[in-house]
């Protein structure tokens, strides 16, 4: 027992983050597991496609309908990029991105424990991490691409 009260802050940190990872991960994939995007996600995903294959930021609904290549901003582009860099190490199917956004959600469970830390201390940054490991509202989103949670 006395050696769990010896990890340091960072083990304990890490451990959080590989637990929100996995709900989120395990949440996703089996609410859409390797379903084709719908909705407003066919525009993340099909831009992102895009972005990574080098054709730029188009308008991707257009680009299937049409075989229109325009230039499109509907969208913040931050989340795109980020989805066409992880296209290239995780591959380009519906589901990796939609786990390369669990990762990201992860790493913002990471971010919020550091920022407790800095705030209020170490166990203040361990709780806020916990707590917002399975808050519904910063995970339920995972399974739509989307750069922001649906209403």
């Amino acid at each position: 027992m006395r050696a769990w009260t010896r990890l340091t802050f960072r083990v304990w940190l890490a451990l959080i983050g590989v637990g929100a990872f996995a709900l989120r991960a395990g949440y996703t994939l089996w609410q859409r597991g390797n379903d084709a995007p719908t909705g407003d996600a066919v525009y993340f995903y099909g831009q992102a496609r895009a972005v990574g294959d080098g054709v730029g930021f188009i308008d991707p609904i257009l680009l299937q309908a049409f075989d229109l290549k325009l230039q499109a901003a509907h969208h913040p582009p931050l989340y795109v990029v980020y989805l066409a860099f992880m296209s290239k190490i995780v591959g380009t199917s519906p589901q990796s991105l939609r786990l390369a956004s669990c990762l990201l959600g992860a790493a913002m469970v990471v971010v919020v424990g550091l920022v407790g830390r800095r705030v209020a201390g170490e166990r203040a940054g361990l709780l806020a991490a916990a707590g917002a490991a399975p808050y519904p509202h910063l995970w339920a989103h995972h399974p739509l691409p989307l750069s922001q949670p649906s209403p």
